[in-house]
């Protein structure tokens, strides 16, 4: 079994908000002539004149982004009993045929522009500067925003350690994130689909195939020359 590494980045908004810091401020009687202030004690029931300063603070805004939480982002890859509508389906059940085991090491939550957390767009020129400035060279990142322009996923790779280009995928809130099996079971095989990408599989023709363009509305198998191919490449990820 070969394990690879996973980060999880979800993406919401930016909220900049005006935040008040307030400090007391001591000054000495004054000295004839215009001298400079002599230094102050202050006596024991002296209330001194307080200055404010003001600041303005990046805050993420959930408002924005995407609305799936921490423990289902985790489920992705190990069960959860308490989320019952996922009936205990991840990623490596996809992948176990191939000897593959992609584990969660991180989430990390990241406040970016909220038009693009609710919309990302296609736009290399866009999303690339964004991963490379977010993105881990250890591991698979998998980026969540609230939707992707003509897309429930994406993917750029394959992975090489090293290398200038970090594997990342993008998944997209699907159908409402109303929590059902169906909706799960998409939500499972979109990003079983995205990292076959990063393993170098191209898209299939057939209907049935984990890599056919529409995957996940039937049975979703890997034939015997893809897991080889996807094995092979595994093997270039760092090993935990």
């Amino acid at each position: 079994m070969v394990t690879i590494p996973v980060v999880a980045h979800p993406l919401f908004g930016t909220r900049i908000e005006r935040v008040a810091a307030s400090r007391p401020v001591f000054r000495g009687p004054a000295v004839p002539g215009g001298s400079p202030r002599l230094p102050y004690v202050p006596g024991p029931f002296d209330i001194p004149p307080v200055s404010t300063e003001y600041f303005w603070v990046r805050n993420i805004d959930r408002s924005h982004g995407t609305r799936r939480s921490r423990e289902e982002i985790s489920a992705f890859f190990t069960p959860d009993p308490g989320l019952t509508y996922t009936e205990g389906l991840t990623v490596n059940d996809v992948w176990a045929a191939a000897g593959i085991e992609f584990r969660l090491i991180d989430i990390v939550e990241h406040s970016i522009d909220s038009d693009l957390a609710d919309m990302m767009s296609e736009d290399t020129r866009i999303y690339y500067p964004l991963t490379d400035s977010l993105a881990r060279s250890d591991a698979v990142n998998l980026f969540l925003s609230r939707a992707l322009v003509a897309a429930s996923g994406r993917a750029s790779g394959p992975y090489s350690p090293g290398g200038d280009l970090e594997a990342f995928a993008f998944l997209a809130d699907l159908e409402g994130l109303s929590p059902t099996a169906a909706r799960w079971q998409l939500d499972i095989v979109v990003i079983a689909h995205e990292f076959g990408h990063l393993l170098g599989l191209p898209h299939m023709p057939d209907e049935s195939n984990l890599m056919h363009p529409w995957a996940g509305r039937g049975p979703t198998a890997l034939t015997n020359t893809q897991l080889r191919i996807a094995e092979a490449r595994a093997t270039v990820f760092p090993h935990l």
